[in-house]
């Protein structure tokens, strides 16, 4: 079944700049949800366009793109 393990959550830019880092560390098993506020890791709101979301769970990887529109 479903074990605790290191997750990576972050949100690029097209130029594959990391610019928020959602989540960083061991969570627990199950289903967990994250919020972008379309801000940067600094508080600056980022320009509205397209971006990557990727995430990392132990040997798994999934992307996903998001438009952020403001």
């Amino acid at each position: 079944g479903p074990v605790p393990g290191e997750v990576a959550l972050g949100i690029y830019d097209p130029g594959g700049r990391l610019r928020r880092e959602l989540a960083r560390g061991v969570l627990p098993a199950g289903r967990h949800g994250f919020i972008w506020d379309g801000r940067d890791d600094a508080g600056a709101l980022c320009a509205s366009g397209v971006y990557l979301a990727r995430v990392s769970a132990g040997k798994m990887e999934g992307r996903c793109k998001l438009v952020l529109l403001k």
